[in-house]
């Protein structure tokens, strides 16, 4: 399989610990581990798998989407009979599973047992408190209930989703990740999870999507309360070589994009040390491929002091950017920023762009900080330069308005 994984068990984890069969009507399964789910929308071009016993019947790999405790179908494979031997095989779809989002759950349907001569696949003994859900018979429908009754508990299904590879990885903090609406990401521990709508509003990837368009996609491996020091340990890694991930292979992504700071100056890291970060996060991804890092944005909680530290951190990421070829910093401080009386600076963060806690942006901030993102890459590449409209009108904070910390 030469795309790239869009996640699940990953071929790499298998293990025959058990098999599960189709039983006397045939039955549809799905994956219970959360971070399994869906890395990227789209479609899906072919599945591995491990199997048993092929028997006389056969397999279709299937996709379900979360619908509050329940599932809808949103679509799969055609029949197809696997190769047995306990070793991990790979299969391209006659035709794409389309329609795919962040965040959908993979699975398979399994032919009728037929005495016990039916097909078997392998699953993997897993610690965590994970479950395979099952129903009888081969589900298409919407608002699905999986009995709990039927859970396999604490095993995985060893199947694993591939797809076309993502243009971007994105990593950093939980503006990054959309924290300022409902989105969560794989790192995360919770998802990747967008609600029923499938539209990951706050995150910044998903706006990047809808204004480049085309085939530009991206997988989202950012992770909230985290510093420049996670990225280069954690956040950077998952992209180039699936470290920390269920996937067998890394994603495949020619662009890098971070947005990240804030947690640092909140902790008391100094600006070396950022850069330090910086540095050596660079030396990982190398110099061939696009680099965005983003400005530190306002916060509102922050005191006047570390205010001022992260007007003085984006000085110096301005300056640490300079010359690097492959590197560009995108500028957003100004335009998110309205005037702190106290200070006299745009040390807030602007009302039009806060989801309501000071530091976190709503889905209007995200659109516009894609934009001036998209402007950068599109300078970048040469491309066609693009008009983004970020509001200019601006409140101010009076001094009676005392700073709040928060949880980041």
């Amino acid at each position: 399989m030469t795309n790239a994984s869009w996640n699940g068990f990953g071929s790499a984890n298998f293990v025959n610990s058990a098999q599960i069969a189709g039983g006397t009507g045939g039955r549809t399964f799905i994956d219970g581990i959360v971070t399994d789910r869906s890395l990227q929308a789209g479609s899906l071009l072919g599945c591995s798998y491990m199997c048993h016993v092929s028997g006389a019947s056969g397999f279709k790999f299937k996709v379900f989407r979360p619908n509050g405790s329940n599932w809808d179908f949103v679509g799969e494979s055609e029949k197809f009979t696997p190769i047995a031997g306990d070793t991990v095989q790979s299969r391209t779809f006659a035709n794409p599973i389309t329609g795919v989002r962040i965040g959908d759950v993979f699975g398979m349907w399994i032919d009728i047992d037929a005495g016990g001569a039916g097909p078997a696949l392998d699953c993997s003994a897993v610690v965590a408190s994970a479950a395979i859900h099952w129903i009888a018979g081969d589900e298409t429908g919407t608002n699905v209930t999986f009995p709990s009754a039927n859970d396999i508990s604490n095993f995985a299904l060893n199947i694993e989703a591939f797809g076309a590879q993502p243009t971007a990885g994105t990593t950093g903090d939980s503006i990054e990740v959309g924290h300022g609406g409902t989105f969560t990401s794989f790192l995360d521990g919770t998802g990747p999870s967008t609600g029923a709508d499938g539209a990951p509003l706050c995150e910044l990837g998903y706006n990047m999507k809808s204004l480049i368009g085309g085939n530009w996609n991206y997988q989202d491996f950012a992770k909230g309360s985290q510093t420049f020091a996670w990225v280069l340990s954690s956040g950077v890694p998952a992209i180039m070589t699936a470290s920390g991930t269920h996937c067998s292979v890394a994603c495949g992504a020619t662009e890098l994009w971070v947005h990240c700071g804030i947690n640092d100056i909140f902790t008391g890291r100094t600006n070396a040390a950022m850069l330090a970060d910086l540095d050596s996060i660079r030396a990982l991804w190398g110099t061939a491929n696009f680099m965005g890092i983003d400005e530190v944005l306002p916060d509102t909680n922050f005191t006047d002091l570390q205010a001022a530290a992260i007007r003085s951190w984006n000085t110096a990421l301005a300056g640490w950017g300079a010359g690097k070829g492959n590197v560009r910093i995108v500028s957003c401080w100004d335009a998110f920023g309205q005037t702190r009386v106290s200070t006299g600076q745009k040390d807030d963060l602007k009302s039009i762009y806060n989801s309501g806690d000071g530091v976190h942006i709503n889905a209007t901030g995200a659109a516009a900080l894609a934009g001036l993102r998209k402007a950068v890459r599109d300078n970048y590449f040469g491309l066609t330069p693009s008009l983004i409209a970020v509001p200019s009108s601006q409140g101010v904070r009076m001094a009676s308005d005392a700073p709040k910390m928060v949880a980041y």
